[in-house]
Order: C-alpha cells, then sequence, then structure tokens
C-alpha cells in the first residue's frame, strides 16, 4: 500500500474494508494483502463497527 507505515495503514482499514465488498475492484486484493499482515487487535474495532451497522 504505497509504502504507507503502519499507523497509517490502520487510519485506512475502513476504507481497505469497503473495498472488499467487491473483490472484483482491482485494488480489492491488495487491501486484503495489507490488512493479512496486520495485528488483530487493531482491525478488530473496525471490523466490529462494520458487523454491528449491518444489523
Amino acid at each position: 500500500m504505497l509504502k504507507l507505515d503502519y499507523q497509517d495503514q490502520v487510519r485506512f482499514v475502513p476504507q481497505m474494508l469497503f473495498l472488499l465488498k467487491d473483490m472484483n475492484w482491482p485494488v480489492a486484493k491488495e487491501a486484503c494483502n495489507v490488512m493479512q499482515y496486520m495485528r488483530v487487535e487493531d482491525l478488530t474495532p473496525y471490523i466490529v463497527n462494520v458487523t454491528q451497522a449491518v444489523k
């Protein structure tokens, strides 16, 4: 992800999760690749927010 430092990557998690809605989007796979190396504790609050918003 354009050589962003880790904290910048964390700030982009909401946008990356949005991209995962359609894996056919060209950057969706890139977002997935970036997030797979992120710490679970950094991703969890964002994922919880997304799942609560869908209810």
